[in-house]
């Protein structure tokens, strides 16, 4: 698994990209990541990009669990930012919408698009 990570100095967006095999464990390590960079604000809007990424294994329990670790660490993270995915592949549309699920009760908006323009869009709003 490859992850990138980039912080718009200006907006604050948070971009994580993701390429290869995408591990639980892994995007543990990329959200503890995007909290201790010292670019990274407090609310920021994220967008996830999963175009080149294999989630095929991942589980419902996995996301749920990182649902759960978001849910630890709300106070650092803040809240009323947007989390935006983009993907390409059906498997990682439906674990982003599993996700929106499990994050239904979180203080942010979850949307998935297959879209890179439609997700800045949405983020932008």
């Amino acid at each position: 698994m490859k992850m990138e990570r980039n912080v718009d100095a200006a907006s604050g967006l948070v971009t994580i990209t993701m390429s290869g095999k995408v591990t639980y464990e892994g995007l543990i390590q990329a959200i503890r990541g995007m909290l201790d960079d010292p670019k990274f604000r407090k609310g920021a809007n994220n967008l996830w990009d999963f175009r080149n990424a294999d989630s095929d294994h991942l589980t419902n329990s996995d996301i749920q669990g990182l649902a759960a670790f978001i849910e630890k660490y709300k106070e650092r993270r803040g809240e009323g930012y947007k989390v935006a995915f983009v993907v390409a592949h059906d498997v990682n549309f439906g674990l982003a919408r599993v996700y929106e699920g499990y994050a239904g009760r979180l203080p942010f908006k979850v949307m998935v698009y297959r879209s890179m323009e439609e997700a800045l869009s949405w983020i932008r709003m």
